[in-house]
C-alpha cells in the first residue's frame, strides 16, 4: 500500500518504528486491522498481522503490513491484498465476469 496508508495504521500502535517501509511493532501488540471493501468491513486477526522473528535471544516483530514510497514500485496508489488479508477471509474468483467475491471465515 502507499507509505503514507501503511504509516497511518501503525502510528496507531504505541512503539511502532518504521525501516524503509516495514515496521518493527511490540510483539505483545494486540491489534486489529479492518479494511471496508465494498460497504463491507473485513477484519484481520493480529496473528496474521505480526511477524516474529527470533535472533540472538530477541523477538523482532514486524507488522505484514508493508508501505511503498514513489521509488519503489510504479503503481503506487493502489493497495495489494495478500496472504495477511486472505488467510482471514473465504475468496471466490469470477475470472468471466472479472469479480472477486469474500464472505467471513466461521468462528468458534
Amino acid at each position: 500500500m502507499p507509505l503514507d496508508d501503511a504509516r497511518q495504521i501503525y502510528q496507531q500502535i504505541p512503539n511502532a518504528t518504521e525501516n524503509y517501509g516495514t515496521f518493527d511493532i511490540p510483539c505483545e501488540s494486540n491489534i486489529t486491522v479492518k479494511i471496508k471493501i465494498g460497504g463491507a468491513d473485513w477484519d484481520i486477526d493480529s496473528r496474521d498481522l505480526i511477524n516474529i522473528k527470533q535472533s540472538e535471544n530477541q523477538k523482532i516483530c514486524t507488522g505484514m503490513i508493508i508501505g511503498y514510497s514513489n521509488g519503489d514500485i510504479a503503481i503506487i496508489n493502489e493497495w495489494i491484498l495478500g496472504t495477511t488479508f486472505l488467510k482471514n477471509v473465504y475468496s471466490v474468483y469470477d475470472w468471466y465476469n472479472n469479480q472477486i467475491g469474500f464472505a467471513k471465515l466461521h468462528q468458534s
